[in-house]
């Protein structure tokens, strides 16, 4: 494929966490706390962390409140009332999927995104999800320390191949 002028992106990996009946626990640290968002309040939120223009984050709200799969939106509000992170789950039966986890820039190596998640996964056992699965940049050094301290595992990989000088 390479020599046919398609160059490979989005390196991609799928990581899972087969059991969530043993989670540690890690608590939210203080003057902090999890909220609920609808739909279109998450992704009004995670959109505007990520610079989305308003049509994109009204079309991922859409997008939200018409998937059959159940979504969950949470934003991890600091001190002062100040949303720093957020994230939300996806439940099937048995399996959740973490989605869209984002911690603003000032507020990273603090543990929240840890914390965060945690929560996420706790609140999915709750509900009767044992299989958790999220999918992250290969590059994302970071996020995939965090995800491999709760317990996922890479389970595969996959990537995207363009034509060479295609926009994304």
């Amino acid at each position: 494929l390479h020599a046919a002028g398609l160059v490979r992106q989005d390196d991609t990996r799928v990581m899972l966490r087969t059991r969530l009946d043993d989670l540690s626990t890690a608590a939210l640290p203080a003057g902090h706390r999890l909220d609920r968002l609808g739909h279109h309040g998450f992704a009004d939120l995670v959109g505007g962390f990520r610079g989305s223009s308003l049509a994109e984050r009204q079309a991922h709200g859409e997008r939200l409140a018409q998937s059959p799969v159940p979504f969950e939106g949470f934003a991890l509000v600091g001190p002062g009332g100040v949303p720093v992170a957020c994230g939300q789950v996806a439940t099937e039966a048995e399996l959740v999927g973490l989605y869209d986890v984002f911690t603003v820039p000032t507020s990273r190596g603090r543990g929240l995104a840890l914390a965060l998640c945690a929560e996420l996964l706790e609140f999915a056992r709750r509900q009767g999800s044992r299989t958790a699965y999220l999918q992250v940049d290969a590059d994302n050094a970071p996020a995939r320390r965090v995800y491999q301290r709760l317990g996922f595992v890479d389970a595969y990989r996959y990537h995207y191949r363009t034509p060479a000088g295609a926009r994304d």
